[in-house]
């Protein structure tokens, strides 16, 4: 699906990402972000990999959960929020799968 084009407008059908490149102030971060930290886990059910006596086992299936929280989640805190949207040919080096691309330069 990452790859997919839409033929009819010759662009990626899912084109936009979030990099993380996020920035806030201290205060924000101090007066609106930490203080509300705690209510913003979820819970997520996932393979856990666990050691039963003689070795680690790699569960196929969820045996437990996990509480998680994202950068993404703190967007609702901000009272000035903004999205720049860039070229992702000029702005974006897929390091995560550097063996599917053509980049050379991961650093």
């Amino acid at each position: 699906m990452a790859e997919r084009i839409d033929t009819a407008m010759g662009k990626l059908v899912l084109g936009a990402a979030n990099i993380c490149n996020h920035y806030y102030t201290l205060d924000v971060l101090r007066n609106q972000i930490v203080p509300n930290m705690g209510t913003m886990y979820h819970i997520a059910k996932k393979k856990i990999p666990y050691y039963n006596g003689s070795e680690t086992v790699k569960p196929t299936a969820n045996n437990g959960i996990k509480l998680e929280t994202f950068i993404f989640d703190v967007f609702s805190l901000s009272q000035n929020f903004g999205v720049w949207e860039v070229r992702r040919e000029d702005e974006f080096a897929p390091v995560k799968n550097v063996s599917r691309s053509a980049c050379t330069n991961v650093s």
